[in-house]
């Protein structure tokens, strides 16, 4: 089973290539990592494990372990992709879109989309919807009324998901991507590893 998930994780390059062309089309994906811990989780939750292989899914290496067991299995060609990398290099390149950041405690997000702005010279929106309840079943249409191009949502896994997939049909022309725990970092609330620590077998191919 966790061979199986790993065969379905794309190289970073491709990951752009296949998000920007979905971005490009306005049509759905749900992109999600595969870490140690979600492999675990998709192991033993059938729904979760499904999003995987769905083809509406786009699967990311993301986690060091992910890529010593492919090691092991002896598979080749995995690429670490790390989520909040992703997501940063995604804004950038899609700066002239509309772009939600759903989720996170407080004002996390309201953080996010301050650092983004910071950082790149947007023409097109960034919004935060932050401190929401994730089981509360008017958030997609909250959602559907902003209409973005581009959706990040930090629920944790699995949650994020999980809501993704089970709202496809209204984020039908919506690149979507969970990010865990990626707004924490973001926003200088969780510190993240080392920059050499955290390019420990990465690969990214859009440097």
């Amino acid at each position: 089973m966790i061979k199986d998930l790993i065969l379905r994780t794309s190289r970073a390059g491709n990951v752009l290539d296949l998000m920007g062309s979905c971005i490009s089309s306005k049509s759905f994906k749900n992109v999600v990592s595969l870490n140690p811990e979600n492999a675990v989780v998709a192991v033993e939750n059938e729904s979760f494990r499904k999003i995987y292989f769905n083809t509406n899914s786009i699967a990311i290496a993301d986690g060091i372990g992910i890529l010593w067991a492919a090691k092991m299995l002896q598979i080749e060609n995995v690429s670490r992709t790390t989520g909040a990398d992703l997501m940063c290099e995604i804004v950038k390149k899609h700066k002239d879109k509309k772009i939600l950041f759903l989720g996170g405690k407080y004002d996390v997000a309201e953080k996010v989309v301050q650092y983004f702005k910071n950082q790149v010279n947007n023409n097109g929106e960034f919004i935060a919807l932050g401190g929401v309840d994730k089981n509360d079943t008017n958030l997609i249409n909250e959602v559907v009324k902003i209409n973005p191009d581009i959706l990040f949502v930090a629920f944790g896994s699995p949650h994020q998901e999980l809501w993704i997939e089970s709202n496809s049909e209204k984020l039908s022309k919506v690149l979507c991507m969970g990010v865990g725990g990626g707004f924490d970092f973001i926003a200088g609330i969780l510190p993240r590893a080392p920059t050499h620590l955290r390019n420990l077998g990465q690969y990214r191919d859009w440097e």
